[in-house]
């Protein structure tokens, strides 16, 4: 009987987001890399995922003052497909 080893991966996105309205630009949501990680492991032929961390950050600052009103963001996702 043949096991198939975990399979670890990740998954990043950037993005832009307007506070309060949502993405404009790209997707760097946890729900949108989680989306892409479970399509990943799909075509890999595993049935299930495991998410080991995930991380989001919100750039503020980086374009000051029009970032003040649309936040850049990446994101990243790790975990296992067993």
């Amino acid at each position: 009987m043949s096991r198939r080893r975990p399979r670890g991966t990740s998954v990043g996105r950037a993005g832009a987001v307007v506070p309060r309205v949502g993405p404009v630009v790209g997707d760097g949501t946890v729900q949108q890399m989680m989306s892409d990680f479970t399509v990943q492991a799909k075509a890999g032929g595993h049935s299930a995922v495991r998410v080991v961390q995930s991380d989001t950050t919100t750039l503020w600052w980086v374009l000051s003052p029009i970032s003040f009103v649309t936040h850049p963001v990446i994101g990243d996702l790790a975990g296992h497909a067993p």
